[in-house]
């Protein structure tokens, strides 16, 4: 979050004392880093409502009752946000659970039932586990290594072998042409990119906007569906703009619209701020995503280089 970013650097980068560690002889074998890292995680349950969408009756050609239900995932998560702000992916936010939602609603299975997503900055998974009981095929990223490994494939693992279709996860730093191809080249075509919470920083939307430009465009319909809270208005608005240069369209999808009545807490942050959800189609296909041209091809209209990835990576930003 733009306002605590300084507040929320690892206390010996505001300290130095790293420095002064590394003038230590004998703390050469100390690892600082982690004592800084929460690594504890404990099991918790969340039921999210699913409104079944109404099928077609085939013998008499009318809509059966459509049929409500309830999806429970069990997630391996920490209890409490760790010190070190790489691993915010290690909680389960608001934002996460309201676009679970969405996705277990009538409009959500509308826009992901039979496709292939995939989710960014996917943190321990709640909503690209939901969407795996209508996708076709999910695949959940993170750009954190210590992430992925203790909480994203556990998930994967235990909820995976319940899900209706296939599910799976890897890294993926936004940015990054490698982990790009690997995905596009062991996934194939993604026509859903998912993701909650990650429009926080000024630095990593770019990355992130081309990543997802590139993942969806072998798509013939291409959908973004991004939960979020507004934090910081100027980051907000430098994101619908970059956006809007890189060929997407958008709307903001009312809460009633698929999350009837009282809107629960755990969709709500402290002091009551409820999260959002958007829908972003990518509708102008003049340019070709940055991700996907070749070092030598002419790239003098862009703005950016195309190694996204590394202006942030070293940041100590979340992805």
């Amino acid at each position: 979050r733009d306002g605590d970013f300084h507040r929320k650097q690892r206390p010996w980068q505001m300290s130095g004392i790293i420095d002064s560690c590394h003038s230590n002889e004998d703390d050469e074998d100390i690892d600082l880093h982690s004592f800084f890292i929460n690594t504890a995680t404990e099991e918790r349950s969340f039921i999210i409502p699913c409104q079944y969408q109404e099928q077609i009756n085939k013998e008499v050609t009318a809509m059966s009752p459509a049929k409500q239900d309830y999806l429970k995932v069990n997630l391996h998560c920490s209890p409490a946000a760790s010190t070190d702000y790489d691993l915010t992916g290690q909680i389960v936010w608001p934002v996460s659970v309201l676009l679970s939602h969405y996705l277990a609603s009538k409009r959500g299975q509308s826009n992901i039932t039979g496709k292939s997503l995939v989710e960014l900055g996917a943190g321990v998974g709640l909503p690209g586990l939901v969407a795996s009981n209508f996708a076709s095929r999910v695949l959940l990223t993170d750009g954190n290594d210590l992430v992925v490994e203790s909480v994203l494939k556990k998930n994967v693992s235990a909820y995976g072998s319940s899900a209706k279709n296939v599910v799976s996860a890897q890294k993926f730093l936004w940015g990054d042409k490698n982990d790009l191809q690997c995905i596009l080249g062991n996934f194939g075509t993604v026509d859903v990119v998912l993701a909650a919470d990650v429009v926080q920083w000024p630095c990593v939307l770019e990355p992130l906007l081309n990543s997802i430009k590139a993942l969806l465009w072998e798509s013939s319909e291409p959908l973004f569906i991004l939960g979020f809270v507004n934090r910081s208005q100027s980051t907000f608005e430098e994101f619908l703009d970059l956006a809007k240069q890189l060929g997407f369209t958008w709307q903001c999808v009312e809460t009633h619209l698929f999350l009837p009545g009282i809107v629960p807490d755990s969709c709500k942050e402290r002091g009551g701020r409820v999260a959002e959800i958007m829908e972003l189609r990518l509708t102008d296909r003049t340019n070709r995503p940055i991700l996907l041209t070749n070092e030598e091809e002419d790239v003098s209209n862009c703005t950016i280089t195309t190694s996204l990835g590394r202006e942030y990576q070293y940041s100590s930003l979340p992805c």
